[in-house]
């Protein structure tokens, strides 16, 4: 447990975790999809097909595929599928500059492959530090997909997931709990061209947002790019950024 300065530890991306509820609310998201989702997937030649734009989907890796890649620079992600239903990846943001250390390992378990459906279980650990200041987390949830065609190049997805964070300080004596969840739609348009659009909300008690994001995805036989725009329910965003704030991941199939 993490007493007193305890919320720094989760100064995810430059912020205490509250603060980021209070100010860059996109931020924020961006975060807790760290914190509760795997970091990247491949089936089909889409090496991202295993999320939408912040969500992941129920889709797994092909055995023995590793996947490497990046959202905005700083956060790193890496996957390896053990076998075709079972999927272990790293998320983590490197401390450069003010930034501080996360680590996110998780276990994606496709539970479900039955035709154009499938669902799988994720599960996972967090680690935070701040300067001299580390706190951990638990996570867990859940995920499922429609493939639209036979290739399952087209997904349509919903995820859930729950994470308590093991902080303690006078508000928050027994930790805190963070949730995030919602639907995406991923859609092939062309053959190297999909529609991403996606919508959420992640949720520290008692406060949540919203978001909606939306964007493409370029798609080489081992390179994927998303090129996105992400839009907070308050609409702080906005006020920056009217389409919403830019944000770009690449994922690239070893």
């Amino acid at each position: 447990m993490v007493t007193g300065r305890g919320k720094r530890a989760f100064a995810l991306a430059g912020g205490p975790v509250r603060g980021l509820l209070r100010g860059d609310r996109v931020r924020l998201l961006v975060c807790l999809s760290i914190l509760l989702a795997p970091a990247l997937a491949a089936a089909e030649p889409d090496a991202h097909i295993g999320g939408g734009i912040l969500l992941p989907t129920a889709e797994t890796q092909p055995a023995g595929t590793a996947i490497a890649g990046t959202y905005e620079l700083a956060i790193m992600g890496a996957s390896y599928a053990v076998t075709d239903d079972v999927q272990l990846s790293l998320t983590a943001l490197a401390p450069v500059a003010d930034l501080p250390l996360i680590a996110a390992p998780t276990i994606k378990v496709r539970l479900l492959d039955q035709g154009r459906v499938h669902l799988a279980v994720i599960g996972g650990g967090s680690y935070v530090r701040d300067q001299e200041v580390g706190a951990g987390a638990l996570q867990g949830g859940a995920a499922a997909s429609l493939c639209l065609d036979d290739a399952c190049g087209s997904l349509l997805s919903a995820s859930a997931g729950l994470a308590h964070l093991f902080i303690e300080d006078e508000e928050n004596p027994d930790g805190m709990d963070v949730t995030v969840g919602g639907v995406s739609v991923v859609q092939r348009i062309a053959p190297h061209v999909k529609v991403l659009v996606e919508g959420g909300q992640g949720a520290i008690d008692p406060e949540s947002l919203g978001y909606l994001g939306y964007g493409v995805r370029l798609v080489g036989d081992r390179v994927a790019a998303d090129l996105t725009l992400l839009m907070d329910g308050g609409g702080e965003a906005a006020a920056v950024f009217p389409l919403g704030v830019p944000f770009a991941a690449v994922s690239y199939s070893l």
